[in-house]
């Protein structure tokens, strides 16, 4: 299995900082473009939420930021120190009723982007799953 493992504090630079981490991690893994440009905006979304959402953008406090590549999947994990989302939450997410309103969409956008997304360490941690084609390396 390969694995890599970073953190980043709360703060709005930690999507830019943790989408190239996981950029680059995908490109050393060997992952396709395809599933590279659903991990950009994904990861934006997710660590993005986990800073803003989960860490109140408490620079003391850490969004972690893990992948790892196996069996035909490459498996994204972003957790904070927040009270975790609630399993509804993700379980409905839906594109918010105003199409002019500026935020509602993150977990919506991240269900339509990976194989399967769910929730672990009491709704801390979003893990997302995308199934490599065929013919990358597995």
């Amino acid at each position: 299995m390969d694995q890599r493992i970073r953190t980043f504090p709360s703060t709005t630079d930690a999507t830019v900082e943790a989408s190239s981490f996981v950029l680059e991690t995908a490109e050393a893994f060997g992952v396709g473009d395809a599933v590279q440009q659903a991990l950009l905006l994904a990861t934006g979304e997710a660590v993005a939420n986990a800073a803003k959402h989960g860490n109140q953008l408490n620079p003391t406090k850490q969004v972690t930021v893990e992948c790892s590549k196996r069996d035909g999947h490459f498996y994204l994990r972003v957790q904070d120190a927040g009270e975790g989302v609630p399993p509804e939450r993700l379980e409905h997410a839906a594109l918010p009723d105003d199409p002019l309103q500026t935020s509602g969409r993150g977990l919506f956008i991240m269900k339509s982007l990976a194989d399967r997304v769910w929730l672990e360490e009491s709704g801390r941690c979003l893990c997302l799953m995308w199934q490599l084609p065929d013919d990358e390396p597995q």
